[in-house]
């Protein structure tokens, strides 16, 4: 269960250096797009893997509002951290090198 915990962690990791490089080099903004879905899914892997691991009998069913409700706020945050991380590598960084007197090469 470790194992599967750290390798999901090491995948958002990557996920987000791999949007801030994308900002960094001027990509597309719809590269945004796969890497809110990685990070959806590791969210919702991430939640669902207590539960499908302790088995859930006995429990009631959640609802139809508040899964949708719970569906609608992990993609909001994860699309949140994805346009957030190539909004740091295509605004911020380049900013904070030109303080420190560094240019962006030309494309």
């Amino acid at each position: 269960m470790y194992a599967i915990r750290i390798l999901g962690a090491a995948t958002a990791f990557c996920t987000v250096l791999l949007e801030v490089y994308s900002g960094v080099i001027d990509g597309p903004l719809w590269w945004v797009l796969p890497g809110g879905l990685v990070l959806a899914l590791l969210i919702s892997l991430s939640l669902y893997m207590e539960i499908a691991a302790n088995g859930a009998a006995g429990r009631p069913t959640p609802g139809f509002v508040s899964s949708a409700i719970q569906f609608i706020v992990i993609l909001a945050i994860a699309f949140g951290m994805s346009w957030f991380s190539n909004h740091f590598g295509r605004e911020i960084i380049p900013q904070l090198l030109e303080q420190r007197g560094w240019t962006r090469p030309a494309p």
